[in-house]
């Protein structure tokens, strides 16, 4: 109908739905329909044309397709610099840093991390109210893009140091603010808590840890953000693992489960449950183990998944691959599975038994 700037305000309003539900390939489908008539059109001052290359990009980003979102961030970032829009060239900043950091190029990811920062920090101290929050959040943010470039760099303490700057101005602003603003900034607090898990996680520091990820899964089922929600629990229930506290850690997995059973996600639910199956061996309940990670195998092939996609050793993988090859191939992997099987066999048996016993002096 011509009415460009209401469709791109429609699809504004159901973006963070299609996030939540995983729908990237709708987005870039929708966006990519709104930049093509915004490039025709030629008005580079509308920030909605720019906004539309961001989350492209983003939509991109979030399909693992990381070239194309610098792409489309670059594009933005260009337009923005152009226009004089500080606020979207500060976002732009942040979209190529995400993309470099997914891309494990930290040093460049740090880089536009820090321009962002700097922008977002001008702009905070010379603005007021709502535009000041918002600011701020994108302060928040940038914060949280360099901790996570830190926390991959192996540079732990430095990047407890940027997610605690992040989470008190989350905090901070969620208190204050109303609207999409405190939502963004309960989110972004959550968020904040969650890195911070991981970053005590990896120096070992588990307790801190559990702490930390129980703060962000609180806040995250406040939201209603089950994507986040599952990645809360299996955090936590790693960590539980890695403790050896397997009850704790069989009842986030379950709660991880009924969450995809409920979202119809029968991939997930099968991965859910053979991690399940794992958790119940390693506490001694091989049976119960055996019977969950059986179930999940099964959903597994009935869905008809490509061998790489499939839970087995890389091992095996490449057996099977070799097998496939001819009959040769297959002829033999028969002969060496001849052979080797009773060795596998005795070893299989002798490490239940280790278990068992182990669980029973336990």
């Amino acid at each position: 109908m011509g009415e460009y700037d209401t469709a791109f305000d429609s699809l504004r309003h159901i973006n963070e739905f299609m996030t939540l539900q995983g729908y990237y390939d709708l987005q870039v489908e929708y966006y990519l329909d709104l930049v093509k008539v915004y490039d025709e059109i030629g008005d580079k001052s509308n920030w909605k044309y720019t906004a539309s290359l961001t989350s492209l990009g983003n939509a991109y980003h979030s399909l693992g397709q990381y070239q194309q979102a610098i792409q489309y961030h670059q594009q933005s970032l260009a337009i923005d610099i152009e226009t004089g829009d500080r606020n979207g060239e500060a976002t732009s900043y942040i979209g190529l840093g995400s993309a470099y950091l997914s891309l494990g190029q930290y040093q460049q990811a740090i880089q536009y991390h820090q321009q962002s920062l700097a922008i977002f920090t001008e702009i905070g101290d010379l603005a007021e109210g709502e535009i000041r929050k918002a600011a701020r959040n994108g302060e928040a943010t940038s914060y949280i893009g360099l901790g996570s470039a830190y926390l991959s760099l192996g540079q732990y303490q430095q990047a407890i140091q940027y997610y605690q700057q992040s989470l008190a101005i989350f905090t901070e602003i969620g208190d204050l603010a109303e609207g999409e603003i405190r939502k963004a900034a309960r989110k972004g607090e959550a968020n904040s808590y969650g890195n911070l898990g991981s970053a005590y996680y990896s120096l070992g520091q588990y307790q801190q840890a559990i702490q930390y990820y129980q703060s962000a899964l609180q806040l995250f089922q406040q939201l209603g953000n089950p994507h986040n929600v599952i990645i809360c629990l299996d955090n936590l229930g790693e960590t539980y693992r890695v403790l050896k506290q397997y009850p704790q850690a069989i009842e986030c997995y379950q709660a991880i489960l009924e969450i995809k059973r409920n979202l119809q996600d029968k991939e997930g639910e099968a991965r859910t449950l053979i991690i399940l199956g794992g958790i119940y061996q390693q506490s001694g309940k091989i049976k119960e183990g055996f019977a969950l990670s059986y179930q999940g195998n099964q959903i597994l092939q009935e869905l008809g998944l490509p061998l790489s996609e499939m839970p087995y050793p890389q091992w095996l993988k490449s057996c099977i691959q070799f097998a496939q090859q001819g009959k040769l191939q297959l002829i033999l992997c028969f002969v060496v599975g001849v052979v080797a099987f009773p060795f596998a066999l005795v070893g299989f048996i002798v490490l239940l038994l280790w278990r068992w016993v182990r669980s029973k002096v336990r």
